[in-house]
């Protein structure tokens, strides 16, 4: 499990029309990346998303989390 993976994931669902914006991936990024972040937990909410709109609403959901300004 690894932010690899997640980001692997993150790019795969750069085609969809309700992809990420610019701004909510670099917010993800900062969340990802932050000590206290459980890449593991990330990773296994995002395989247990049915559909890419699942995954994309969870995504951004973190993205808000993050509470960086760009």
């Amino acid at each position: 499990m690894s932010l690899d993976n997640i980001v692997a994931t993150i790019q795969g669902l750069s085609e969809e029309p309700n992809k990420l914006s610019e701004d909510e991936e670099a917010r993800l990024y900062v969340y990802l990346t932050d000590k206290d972040t459980k890449l593991a937990d990330v990773e296994k909410l995002l395989n247990l998303c049915k559909t890419n709109n699942a995954k994309l609403v969870y995504l951004k959901g973190l993205a808000k989390k993050s509470g960086a300004c760009l």
